[in-house]
């Protein structure tokens, strides 16, 4: 049944300023190449579920995609100054990693009303290269939906535009859109078969694909920024002394030192470095780790000094509010500080987080009800920690 109260992208602005600009952008920027378009031309009601390599991925997809509803950040959404523009070609907010009814009965709506709704699970873009973690959830929205669900398979735009670095890296981009269930094959699915296969055909490492692919990027091999993602030594496993200099780690406590070549894979320096040819496996071997430590001690705790920042809507920005502490253990994230002159302490469950939104080496986001805090660290290469304790405390709260 259709929803009086849903109102369809324009097809003006949806068509002359999102896809022709989107289309610029591919071809120019990203030097995109469409593998398979099995939506092309097709109407709703149906489902694309697509990978998340980078913030670029809405360009890919809009390029191509026909008139639909693209799920974003309200975090995103609310801090744009082109959010009118982005309402108009239908663009829907959502809170990360968090869904309230009203969100469900927005993207419900789009289905209803025979529109394409575009989501990407993953709900954050990669910090490191491989796949970020998808909520179970997914499953039964899918199922919920009861549509057709096509998977938007991107490639590339990691490498392109990679969470942790400022500059743009023109290489190559590749996307593959097909059908992945018919609504009744969806419908005779086990949600732990239907996870399974969502696993895999999401899942990503964009340095496997790029052993197979070696293509160059410009700037390919600059890692400025990226010792905020990998912030511990493989060789003498301190945390947070690694410095960042043109394609260039280099340890402070111990010297070892690692460098990039224009694919992105590392070496290193000297025979006695130890160092990762693949950042991604580097990553995960530092969140095994910390996961492997947050595990074996029940007294964990972490804290951290930062600056409060809230969300003016008005402004579209967030804005300082205050300066505080914000503290970690096995049960709970307290966040206390003064907000305009007044005292406060928040409490929330420590292993209710999936994920963060966050920013390497700047910030990340809590959610509590209607506020969202933004934390600015004192030390912001701490952030990335911060953000895979939570994801570890998530992934350990069923052992």
């Amino acid at each position: 049944m259709k929803k009086k109260g849903y109102k369809k992208p324009s097809w003006f602005i949806y068509h002359f300023i999102f896809k022709v600009g989107s289309k610029f952008y591919a071809k120019f920027k990203l030097n995109l190449k469409v593998l398979r378009n099995e939506v092309k031309r097709k109407k709703g009601p149906y489902v694309v579920i697509a990978n998340h390599e980078s913030v670029i991925d809405f360009m890919t997809l809009g390029s191509i995609m026909p008139r639909s509803n693209f799920v974003v950040s309200s975090s995103f959404y609310n801090t744009m100054p082109i959010k009118k523009l982005m309402k108009k070609s239908g663009v829907l907010p959502k809170q990360q990693f968090q869904t309230s009814p009203s969100d469900l009965k927005r993207m419900k709506e789009v289905v209803d009303n025979d529109m394409p709704l575009v989501i990407y699970p993953a709900g954050l873009m990669t910090e490191h290269g491989a796949t970020t973690p998808i909520p179970e959830s997914t499953v039964k929205f899918l199922k919920w939906l009861k549509q057709d669900v096509y998977v938007a398979n991107i490639k590339g735009t990691y490498l392109s535009k990679p969470k942790w670095s400022k500059l743009r890296r023109k290489g190559k981009c590749f996307i593959d859109v097909y059908k992945l269930y018919s609504k009744e094959e969806l419908a005779l699915l086990s949600n732990d078969v239907l996870y399974n296969k969502l696993q895999e055909v999401l899942s990503f490492d964009a340095y496997e694909n790029q052993e197979k692919l070696l293509i160059k990027y410009n700037n390919g091999d600059n890692l400025e920024g990226f010792e905020n993602v990998l912030y511990k030594c493989p060789k003498c496993h301190k945390e947070f002394t690694i410095i960042a200099k043109g394609n260039k780690f280099e340890c402070q406590n111990c010297g070892n030192s690692v460098i990039a070549d224009c694919y992105g894979f590392l070496s290193g320096e000297k025979d006695s470095c130890v160092y990762f040819r693949h950042p991604s496996k580097w990553a995960l071997k530092i969140k095994e780790e910390l996961k492997n430590e947050i595990a074996n001690n029940p007294n964990y705790f972490m804290s951290s000094e930062c600056e409060i920042h809230l969300l003016n809507m008005k402004k579209r920005k967030y804005l300082f509010a205050g300066n505080g502490v914000v503290s970690l253990n096995h049960e709970n994230i307290k966040l206390e500080g003064n907000i305009s002159g007044e005292e406060f302490v928040v409490n929330l469950p420590s292993n209710q987080y999936i994920s963060l939104p966050f920013s390497p080496g700047k910030c990340f986001e809590i959610q509590n009800k209607d506020i969202s805090y933004r934390l600015y660290l004192k030390n912001g290469k701490e952030v990335t920690k911060w953000v895979w304790a939570l994801q570890s405390l998530y992934e350990l709260k069923d052992k």
